[in-house]
């Protein structure tokens, strides 16, 4: 048997070689450009390089923002963290540049910044602001999407366009090509983490409701596409990993608030129970359509927003207002059409919700069942991706494409601009 499918294979490609070569010469090619998804490896020696404050510099690509004291951090995507001093005006001095290759997430506890640098996890003291410093670095705290012996760690993807003679037959249905998948490395969309007095931990900082990083008590807490990991950061000298618990898929974002963690997918809010903060455990889950989706928690109320867009698969554009009195069981109250939201802060029942390319709004949120009837304000004309809401100052920050503005909300009805920091 085995013979004879050989043999009828052989004569198969025989006929099949002898029809090609009668037809070679109507031969037909042409060009083809396609976008190719490359890997990008780089060597441990060049993630692993030393960390220096550098003297201020322009922003390159803004990401995340942190609230530190008077201090405001912001995320250059994959270069490092910027720092800035806001004085009591809400005028900002540039103090020192972190330069961190790979860095995209950012939290604070007791005057000591952890911060991702690829497949490390570094803790840096800030004491002394102008001159920040490296504590330690725990290595390999986040797993690598592919390790090669020659080329060292693989942490994403760069586009490469293509131009190359093709057969016309095989070009008529060529498309994108892609080597591997989509990025997985840690923070790899969106805010700091949070810890502040207002129930979101037990640090000095405040952080977005983009945040991938966050902080509990001793405990550092990331997200990564599909898992939450755990660290002991009570000795920033010596950080530990306690747990790696695997969620699912699509995981966005982490919001810390009254005890526990609610975490942010593109199907849905997780809440978990982190009692035993080595073993955080899923307490509920609230699903809704596919989307991109940030929580923000206020109290017995949790804001979630759903964006569509590339990333997001989804074309749902709303927010989802939930109440989560019993935590075991998050109830739908409301669901309210939007332009594209994506971060979004409460405070004093006001709420800042970011717009993407439609700017800034500010709700009244007092009547949870009537809040589209509640819009105060609209601030248009720029990109808006994440909001803070300062606990100690009249103040919010507000980080999108160009920059960051600053505001005064004094009065939540007509905000004031005090200060920008641009990108050029």
């Amino acid at each position: 048997m085995t013979t004879f499918n050989w043999l009828g294979r052989t004569a198969l490609a025989a006929t099949a070689a002898l029809s090609m070569t009668g037809c070679m010469k109507d031969k037909c090619t042409r060009m083809v450009t396609y976008t190719q998804e490359v890997p990008v490896f780089k060597a441990y020696s060049e993630i692993r390089h030393d960390i220096a404050a550098a003297s201020p510099r322009a922003i390159e690509t803004a990401g995340k923002i942190y609230l530190y004291n008077q201090y405001v951090l912001i995320n250059d995507v994959n270069k490092g963290v910027h720092i800035f001093e806001v004085s009591s005006n809400a005028t900002t001095t540039p103090l020192a540049f972190i330069p961190i290759t790979g860095n995209k997430d950012i939290a604070v506890r007791n005057g000591v910044l952890f911060a991702d640098n690829y497949t490390d996890l570094l803790a840096i003291d800030l004491s002394n602001i102008n001159q920040p410093s490296l504590i330690s670095r725990k290595q390999d705290a986040f797993p690598a999407m592919w390790i090669d012996d020659t080329q060292g760690a693989m942490v994403g993807y760069e586009q490469k366009t293509v131009t190359e003679e093709m057969d016309c037959q095989q070009a008529s249905g060529w498309g994108p090509q892609f080597e591997g998948g989509v990025v997985n490395t840690i923070g790899n969309t969106a805010g700091g983490g949070s810890s502040n007095g207002d129930g979101r931990g037990s640090g000095s900082g405040t952080g977005g409701s983009m945040a991938r990083f966050t902080v509990l008590g001793s405990h550092l807490y990331t997200v990564d596409n599909s898992n939450l990991r755990v660290f002991d950061i009570a000795d920033a000298s010596n950080i530990g990993s306690l747990a790696d618990v695997n969620i699912g898929w699509g995981i966005e974002t982490i919001f810390p608030a009254n005890g526990h963690l609610f975490i942010g997918s593109t199907t849905g809010m997780f809440i978990y129970e982190v009692s035993n903060p080595a073993a955080p455990t899923q307490l509920s889950r609230f699903d809704h359509a596919e989307s991109c989706d940030p929580v923000f928690v206020s109290g017995n109320f949790a804001y979630v927003t759903l964006r569509s867009g590339t990333p997001c698969q989804g074309a749902n554009n709303e927010l989802n207002v939930l109440d989560i009195t019993d935590l075991s069981n998050p109830v739908l109250l409301n669901t309210y059409p939007m332009h594209n939201p994506h971060g979004l802060s409460v405070n004093n029942e006001m709420l800042y919700l970011c717009e993407g390319d439609g700017g800034l709004k500010v709700f009244d949120v007092t009547n949870k069942m009537n809040i589209e009837q509640n819009l105060l304000s609209l601030y248009s004309g720029f990109n808006a991706f994440d909001v803070i809401v300062s606990p100690s100052q009249p103040i919010i920050l507000v980080i999108g494409d160009d920059g960051l503005r600053i505001y005064n909300n004094s009065n939540p009805r007509a905000l004031t601009l005090v200060a920008t920091i641009p990108v050029p």
